[in-house]
């Protein structure tokens, strides 16, 4: 009967301890997370670390955004009690990453306290860059794309073309054409001039002895002078044989207002200089450009 008995106590006990068993397998996450709450506000942090790690590790089991983020925090608290600042930030991280707002409580020393501050501060500027260079490839995208999509449409002045000095070739866009004919036409006009001015000035009236030199400086004063109406008419055909009302073009930065969207002007860009018309109430002239 003694044997019976003892028998059935054993079988009694293996019984209690397989049902304890059972209950502690089938135990829930948040259950879990109870103990280790008890636990960590016991102050056994050491104890605390496996059961917190083991509901964030290697993949979590805590459904709740809020004891996600509690889970991390703890965690990263006990490291940092238990000196092991490097785990400690990585917990605060994934704590911050889940909940930006989270906010420490009272509960925890000051040290622990300015430690996840410090990290919660770094987090906030890395995200506020990260959203700085993010809004500013967006921006350059835009702009790039504004810029493949977009054309100008430039209107020309017809009587342009009758003004001398490559000013109808600076319209057209003939660059090496307008120099051409601006400086022939300035320098054969000039001489014209200059050679009148020093007839009126020196030889008039002229002796008898000074026909020769008077007659000279009225043939170049001439010739010059004619040369220059000659190439100002050549300048007219040639400007109204490659005109064309209006041209379609890539717009340029210097025609993109400075508060667009995505815009930097090239600071490394080279220096240019432009020579082009220039039509006021008062006559025409030319006017250069220098970008720097």
């Amino acid at each position: 009967m003694r044997s019976l008995a003892i028998a059935a106590l054993a079988l009694s006990i293996a019984a209690a301890g397989a049902t304890a068993s059972v209950g502690a397998a089938f135990a829930s996450p948040s259950d879990e997370f109870a103990e280790a709450r008890e636990v960590f506000r016991g102050g056994e942090y050491e104890q605390a670390i496996p059961l917190l790690s083991s509901l964030l590790y290697p993949q979590s089991r805590l459904t709740r955004q809020e004891d996600l983020a509690e889970a991390h925090l703890l965690l990263g608290v006990a490291y940092y009690e238990t000196g092991r600042l490097a785990p400690a930030e990585r917990e605060f991280e994934e704590a911050l990453f889940v909940d930006p707002e989270l906010q420490l409580g009272g509960i925890f020393s000051e040290e622990v306290a300015a430690f996840f501050e410090r990290k919660k501060e770094d987090l906030k500027r890395q995200r506020e860059e990260e959203t700085r260079l993010r809004t500013l490839a967006e921006e350059r995208d835009a702009y790039r794309q504004a810029i493949e999509n977009m054309y100008v449409v430039e209107r020309r002045n017809y009587f342009v073309n009758f003004v001398p000095f490559g000013a109808g070739q600076f319209q057209n866009g003939d660059t090496g054409r307008g120099v051409a004919f601006a400086v022939s036409q300035g320098i054969l006009g000039g001489t014209s001039m200059a050679m009148y001015a020093l007839h009126e000035l020196q030889y008039n009236p002229y002796s008898a002895d000074e026909i020769d030199t008077v007659n000279r400086i009225r043939v170049i004063q001439l010739s010059s002078g004619g040369l220059s109406l000659a190439l100002m008419a050549w300048g007219i055909i040639d400007a109204l044989a490659n005109y064309e009302p209006t041209v379609e073009r890539r717009p340029d930065e210097s025609l993109i207002p400075d508060d667009f969207p995505g815009f930097e002007p090239d600071l490394d860009a080279p220096s240019t200089f432009q020579l082009g018309p220039s039509l006021g109430a008062q006559g025409a002239g030319l006017s250069a450009t220098w970008e720097f």
